[in-house]
């Protein structure tokens, strides 16, 4: 998705089975919602996020990505890669990677801005931090949903690394 592309993916109960960065989101946005019981699903052996931004937006509101089988060394499910971008997440499921070095469901490499409203984030497993989140930079705020299941080294579902900065409010 490139450029100031506005794009809206509903899954309508579907499987997309991707590798590193399927959807690489740069200057656009995506919003993901889902009809059905739809979801993105990591092929084995991905080696990378399978959504990644890259001075975008993701705005997941349904369906659920999966990125069970990535092996990713910095990222799981969802890399928000670059300074100012944004991910949202209203609804819907985000499973992390089970061998990460870093931010299994979620790696935040940037400093942009990561808002939880609602959804779930879950059973990210990281050898190093942040089994379902790691925040290196930028802002996260949570203010609804449920994040669980995370294991890491340190960090079990959420680390706030550095200059990084975490919010929580109900």
């Amino acid at each position: 998705i490139v450029g100031s592309d506005h794009v809206c993916l509903d899954l309508n109960g579907k499987t997309l089975m991707g590798s590193s960065r399927a959807f690489d989101i740069t200057k656009g946005v995506l919003n993901i919602t889902d009809c059905g019981s739809g979801k993105i699903e990591a092929a084995e052996g991905t080696r990378a996020g399978i959504l990644y931004t890259y001075k975008g937006k993701l705005n997941m509101y349904g369906g659920t990505v999966d990125a069970g089988k990535c092996g990713a060394a910095n990222s799981g499910a969802i890399t928000v890669g670059y300074a100012g971008d944004e991910l949202n997440i209203y609804g819907g499921t985000i499973i992390g990677s089970q061998n990460s070095k870093a931010g299994g469901s979620i790696y935040m490499n940037a400093a942009g801005t990561v808002t939880i409203y609602g959804g779930t984030v879950k059973n990210g497993k990281s050898s190093a931090g942040g089994g379902n989140i790691h925040i290196a930079a930028g802002e996260t705020f949570i203010k609804g949903g449920t994040i669980t299941g995370g294991t890491a080294g340190y960090g079990g579902n959420i680390q706030v690394y550095k200059a990084a900065v975490l919010y929580i409010s109900d």
